[in-house]
């Protein structure tokens, strides 16, 4: 086991040997000395010690995921409720959860700021601000100690263990992250399979809980414990939400019936063919105070299917459960649940944009796949290329990656994924955002040196390290 001192020596020892091998005419010997070592030092290493230096990197260009990815490796993540700029926004994440919880608020002029509810019905505590976001965890940490105000990851995990493996799939609820992801740390430092053997293995693919074994766990089918089932006279007709009304009827399959699982939809002149909705029955309904799940499905393909609306379910626990049944029976897969109040969500569902906007910027997570792209709408993207040169050949699994600058989002990579089909409304997309360390001279720089044709993962992972590297 390595001490802290031996940890140093050899980060400060690879910034040596990259700064060799980019600055110094080094004969070819001793070029594949250096990279020999270099190896070296990655094998020697442990995995935190290259998280901790890519944090300071994204914290600077890509905050989001610096919070989403320092929040995953804390003890409390199940409790973390997202990244906020905004504190209006921030304040009704925290207070509309019936748990304790905190957030991360971001200001790039005074870093960061810990709201925390240390309790249900109680005013948030905040720290102070602090350009060092492991310093602001460490007065949650001490808040925690003075008040033991948060539930552990493990005690959430234990109070959720009924969830099937299945149904918990790659990881317990997720919380807000924002448009702009990482794909596992970095593409480069990940083995990543063939999409299509991807796809065929993941729906039966399980990463479970630390408590759970996966080697002496039998894989089930997805298990919600049934329910006294109400009489179908009880059943309304036609339920009004947000002055709509809405038909309700049975859904297709047995399971929704013996869950009290209903299918709603609006007058077949006003069909949305963006979403689908269902409700969980409910005999008194006081919608102001329910939560509203949605979820986006793809078909086996892998292409955007439509949205999901649930109602009448107040724990995400339960949410997720009947979502992933209902996505099953629709020949496809849920690869993402968000949660919002009703007050948030308002009639925006309605319109295939605004629900977008809405679902993107104020649903919190609950529940992701470990390979989540988010989607979105084809007309909010400038789709011809900046930069042209030779991709590779896509399937339906392969995201755009994009690049924003002000309020555009032109194509980086992409060319071979949108000629797939004509049809598409939403598509799987990696944002990257412009600014000093990321612009349009530095990828065409990359692209100079890449091997055509390209292909999208190696290209991300390309120029998240060229930034990594401006920025030391």
């Amino acid at each position: 086991m390595m001490n802290a001192l031996e940890k140093v020596h050899l980060i400060k020892e690879l910034y040596e040997l990259g700064h060799d091998l980019d600055h110094r005419s080094l004969s070819l010997y001793e070029v594949a000395r250096s990279k020999k070592r270099v190896q070296e030092i990655f094998q020697q290493c442990n995995e935190p010690i290259f998280k901790k230096q890519l944090l300071a990197f994204k914290t600077r260009i890509q905050p989001e995921i610096a919070a989403q990815e320092f929040a995953r490796e804390t003890h409390y993540y199940h409790s973390y409720r997202g990244f906020f700029l905004n504190e209006d926004n921030l304040k009704e994440a925290l207070y509309a959860h019936p748990l304790s919880g905190w957030a991360f608020l971001h200001d790039p002029q005074r870093g960061w700021q810990i709201w925390l509810i240390p309790a249900p019905q109680r005013t948030a505590l905040i720290s102070e601000w602090n350009f060092d976001i492991e310093q602001s965890f460490n007065w949650l940490l001490h808040q925690q100690q003075l008040s033991s105000c948060l539930k552990s990851d493990h005690e959430l995990q234990t109070a959720a263990a009924t969830l099937s493996l299945e149904m918990v799939e790659e990881k317990l609820p997720a919380p807000s992250i924002n448009t702009y992801i990482s794909k596992h740390e970095i593409w480069a430092n990940t083995q990543v399979l063939p999409v299509q053997q991807k796809f065929e293995t993941e729906l039966q693919t399980v990463t479970p809980p630390a408590q759970l074994d996966p080697v002496n766990s039998e894989p089930e089918k997805p298990q919600i414990e049934n329910e006294e089932i109400v009489a179908t006279s009880d059943i309304p007709a036609a339920l009004e939400f947000q002055n709509l009304s809405f038909q309700v009827s049975e859904f297709s399959f047995a399971e929704a019936r013996h869950h009290n699982l209903f299918e709603l939809s609006l007058a077949p002149e006003s069909s949305m063919q963006h979403i689908k909705m269902a409700w969980h029955y409910q005999k008194d309904i006081d919608w102001t105070s329910q939560p509203v799940y949605l979820a986006e499905q793809v078909d086996r393909s892998g292409r955007f299917s439509h949205y999901c609306m649930l109602l009448g379910v107040t724990e995400w626990q339960q949410a997720i459960q009947l979502m992933q049944l209902w996505g099953q029976q629709e020949n496809g897969r849920i690869v993402a649940i968000k949660t919002m109040s009703i007050t948030e969500l308002g009639t925006n569902f309605l319109q295939l944009d605004s629900l977008y906007q809405t679902y993107s910027e104020q649903a919190r997570f609950i529940w992701q796949r470990e390979d989540y792209c988010p989607f979105i709408p084809l007309r909010q993207i400038t789709t011809q290329k900046f930069i042209v040169f030779d991709e590779q050949e896509a399937n339906f699994n392969i995201p755009l990656l994009l690049l924003q600058e002000r309020q555009k989002l032109r194509v980086i990579h992409g060319e071979q994924r949108l000629k797939l089909s004509s049809t598409e409304q939403m598509y799987p997309c990696l944002i990257l955002k412009r600014d000093q360390q990321i612009n349009w001279q530095l990828i065409h720089q990359i692209l100079m040196d890449f091997k055509e044709p390209v292909a999208v993962e190696g290209l991300y992972a390309a120029i998240l390290d060229k930034a990594l590297d401006k920025l030391m």
